[in-house]
């Protein structure tokens, strides 16, 4: 049985990843983090992107999409 020397990253889900549009409440973006954290290994600095959708999630925390959310959420697109 030959190994691959990398990680087979599958092309399926990354479809549903770059046909996102944008988010609108807090359950998409869990969605949409869940999703991208599976590719996370593939991600450098993947928890630094993914900090500003992450806090939108927190409970009490009032759902404010600021330019570091949009720019979070293009790159990990991207």
């Amino acid at each position: 049985m030959d190994v691959p020397e990398r990680p087979y990253r599958s092309r399926g889900p990354t479809r549903v990843v770059i046909q996102w549009v944008h988010l609108r409440i807090s359950t998409e973006i869990r969605s949409f983090v869940g999703l991208a954290g599976y590719y996370q290994r593939f991600i450098e600095g993947f928890s630094r992107i993914v900090m500003p959708l992450a806090q939108l999630t927190r409970k009490d925390q009032p759902f404010v999409w600021i330019d570091a959310c949009e720019q979070s959420f293009q790159e990990l697109k991207g």
